[in-house]
């Protein structure tokens, strides 16, 4: 099995932050991306930033939190500590990025403790198994289609074993989400990871 999973939008579950230092070319695409990957695709997510573009390396977190969870949200992209990366590099090692990030509050006080911006560097494209899945191609433009549910119907997503075998976190080149593989969700479970409040189970097809 694997996980789907999100930054909550509750930010008494999971602080929301954003970099004080971001370059100007942060979130533009560095290499081409297919028409008809979904946007969310086109910033940070799925594939590895080029070391000429450099990364940000100040993160200010909106609310006053004295100590923050190893997973949390960065505008479009996720902060996590140093137990995580050292979780995430034990079963794809090399295969992400994480970049050094200092943090502090808004009213100016650090936030203690090692943390990082963490660039997931899987891009899938044939993961989503449509037959065992709610989700539909929506066209969002000529040439442009995307992954859709109908809030009537559900979000029920299924992803094929053979496609995602040996991997433990992508981004699905036409859905918005992460995905964590159920190795690594329990191995962040058992170093009781804190954070990672919004994930759901995606059944996996042969």
């Amino acid at each position: 099995m694997a996980y789907i999973v999100e930054t909550s939008m509750n930010e008494d579950l999971l602080p929301k932050g954003y970099f004080e230092d971001e370059p100007p070319a942060w979130s533009k695409p560095w290499r081409p991306v297919p028409a008809d990957a979904y946007a969310w695709v086109k910033t940070t997510a799925g594939y590895p930033i080029p070391p000429d573009r450099g990364a940000p390396t100040t993160a200010v977190i909106r609310q006053n939190w004295i100590r923050l969870p190893d997973f949390f949200s960065l505008k479009q992209n996720v902060g996590v500590s140093t137990v995580f990366k050292e979780i995430v590099e034990g079963l794809e090692p090399g295969v992400h990025q994480f970049f050094p990030l200092q943090v502090r509050r808004q009213d100016g006080g650090a936030i203690e403790g090692g943390y990082w911006l963490f660039v997931i560097c899987n891009l899938i494209d044939t993961a989503i198994d449509p037959e065992r899945s709610t989700v539909k191609v929506k066209e969002a433009a000529p040439g442009s289609a995307y992954w859709h549910y109908a809030p009537t119907d559900g979000r029920v997503i299924a992803v094929k074993k053979a496609v995602i075998r040996g991997v433990h976190a992508w981004i699905d080149r036409r859905y918005q989400s992460m995905f964590f593989s159920d190795a690594l969700v329990a191995a962040l479970d058992a170093k009781n990871i804190a954070g990672l409040v919004e994930r759901n189970y995606v059944e996996e097809t042969e």
